[in-house]
């Protein structure tokens, strides 16, 4: 019971007739008749055209009750006309300055915004945008994009093994069948439709794209700031946070029914108090170690990602193949970092993040909790990434160089991974672009007063851009960028290739080439992003584990009868040489 999407329909158009389906316009109203039933909207003004909105479109029962840490059942046909002209409450979360400005949270959350661009016609469908937002699956609404909104934290991915979990990616696939099965009453097509997302978003994008059942539901995938690679989103907490909440409220732990059943007598706003107790029971204080996230669950999910992704006669890497993709980062995912500091870790590790970033932290938290994360605490791979990002004498420079650690652990690293992986064969493969977004727009320096050093893009910046509902003080230079990156994405969710005469050009991806391009005022292009630091992590890491595999090896030979726990251990450093990232069951 996670996800809430909004659909942008690509409609260039004249009329005021939607396949077929009449539109009737009263004042700033329009009713649309559909095969669920009909639906009044708002017409309303979007960059100086007009466009129909449908909000709180729900396409799922509500998740209360015995429905609670279920899959979740389609909403169906309604009787009354439904009314699409309120906002959908937001799911239950913890209020953080960001959202603010929500005014009712509910369980009841799983519902659809649909925006359609003013004229429509029965002669030319046109494709269709679904937007998976982002948040760390613990924060998002729809207000700030206009957009989509998650019900998030144990409500979507609450899993002990014994009880699967993963109801958010079942939320968003019934969405998306949602739109597959209704979007023509909107004159949308669904042999064209493109996912698209950031950060979690984006990581729930790369997994829907790797699940075979849903090969024809959409055709190109947008992942913006995640991947299916992300290591942080992998599932590591869950099993353990849900294991705390279920004993926080003393429920049974030997008996999975009688666990849910104890816990779907708890009130919403009552659970999500006990997702902060497992929070701080289980996870470390660094922004990356994320409680409730999807895992490898038999059924939507059944192996690592990646050893998915690699086995490219897979069903599900075929699928992923498939594809058009779109992937990128900003070049200062290290924010994510930096907003952490400033909200209390530097407190913690006392220094201040405005001065500089000390090296003690990279060597012996940041560092240490990679290693930790993907490498079973590996000593040398802790030593490797100290010494590799705390060369810099200068305090500046140095702390550029954390931050650089950070994001290319959890941002850049898996970005390319699957770039490369998705190109890494040729046949039956679509169009795969990459980019990296560098513009921070002054606006933004007021609204997030980052240190003075700091001159990245913060994470999730190209979304201001993405949105025209936003209401932000765009330069001329930036309003420019925003129209060029909104033909880039439309052109690429019409046709799976990005360009058009008049746009820079934008070379595919390769894997020889490594062509990506710089989205700036001024966009540039270029090869082999962050070459040096990819090498680093994808051939000096994996060298350093492959020489501890051949000494484990040599010693289990030398013993003849290697004990249980040698032989795991070379294997599990063999699997983090060929994956480097696994999912816990």
């Amino acid at each position: 019971m996670v996800f809430s999407l909004s659909i942008c329909a690509l409609i260039v158009i004249t009329t005021e007739v939607v396949y077929g389906q009449e539109v009737t316009v009263y004042g700033e109203e329009v009713t649309i008749n559909t095969k669920l039933g009909s639906i009044i909207g708002l017409r309303t003004q979007e960059l100086n055209d007009y466009v129909y909105r449908f909000r709180k479109i729900p396409y799922a029962k509500a998740p209360i009750g015995n429905l609670r840490f279920e899959k979740p059942l389609p909403y169906g046909p309604w009787e009354n006309t439904l009314d699409g002209r309120s906002i959908a409450p937001s799911c239950y979360q913890k209020l953080t300055p960001l959202f603010e400005d929500i005014l009712q949270l509910s369980e009841d959350c799983l519902f659809l915004d649909i925006y359609v661009p003013f004229d429509v016609s029965t002669d030319n469908r046109k494709s269709v945008m679904i937007w998976i937002h982002n948040g760390g699956y613990q924060i998002g609404q729809m207000a700030p994009f206009d957009g989509s909104q998650l019900s998030i934290e144990c409500f979507g991915f609450f899993s002990t093994g014994a009880i699967k979990g993963n109801y958010g990616l079942w939320d968003q696939i019934l969405a998306i069948r949602w739109v597959n099965e209704n979007i023509d009453s909107f004159g949308g097509d669904k042999q064209s439709i493109t996912i698209f997302g950031n950060e979690v978003g984006g990581f729930s994008v790369g997994l829907l794209a790797l699940i075979p059942s849903n090969k024809g539901l959409f055709q190109r995938a947008i992942m913006q700031s995640g991947t299916l690679m992300s290591f942080s989103l992998q599932g590591n907490y869950t099993e353990a946070g849900s294991l705390n909440i279920i004993e926080y409220f003393r429920c049974p732990t030997t008996e999975p029914q009688m666990s849910l059943d104890c816990l779907r007598k708890i009130p919403a706003e009552v659970l999500i108090g006990a997702y902060f107790h497992a929070k701080a029971a289980q996870v470390d204080l660094l922004p990356f170690q994320i409680p409730f996230t999807p895992v490898i669950d038999g059924e939507l999910l059944t192996n690592d990602p990646m050893e998915l992704l690699e086995n490219t006669v897979s069903e599900a890497s075929i699928f992923y193949r498939s594809l058009d993709v779109v992937k990128g980062t900003v070049s200062g995912e290290g924010s994510k970092l930096l907003h952490a500091f400033q909200s209390g870790l530097q407190n913690y590790f006392h220094f201040d993040a405005n001065d500089h970033i000390p090296r003690h932290f990279l060597c012996n938290v940041l560092a240490p909790a990679m290693s930790s994360m993907t490498y079973r605490n590996n000593t040398k791979v802790t030593k490797v990434i100290c010494e590799k990002y705390g060369q810099a004498s200068n305090k500046i420079e140095l702390s550029k160089s954390i931050l650089n650690a950070f994001s290319d652990f959890l941002f850049n690293l898996p970005t390319t991974r699957s770039l490369r992986l998705h190109s890494k064969m040729s046949s039956g493969n679509g169009n795969h672009y990459q980019y990296i977004f560098s513009r921070l727009l002054p606006y933004l320096k007021l609204l997030y007063p980052f240190p003075s050093w700091f001159d990245g893009a913060i994470h999730s910046a190209e979304t201001v851009y993405q949105f025209p509902s936003v209401a932000t003080p765009f330069t001329n230079q930036d309003e420019d960028l925003k129209i060029k990156l909104m033909k880039y994405w439309t052109n690429f969710a019409k046709t799976g290739d990005v360009n058009e005469q008049g746009l820079p050009q934008w070379n595919e991806y390769d894997i020889l080439n490594e062509y990506y391009i710089n989205l700036d005022v001024e966009i540039t292009s270029g090869q082999h992003l962050y070459e040096d630091r990819v090498y680093f992590w994808l051939k000096e890491i994996p060298a350093i584990l492959q020489t501890e595999i051949q000494i484990n090896t040599t010693e289990a030979i030398g013993n003849k009868a290697p004990s249980s726990d040698n032989v795991k251990r070379v294997t599990t450093v063999l699997i983090f040489t060929l994956a480097v990232s696994v999912w816990k069951q």
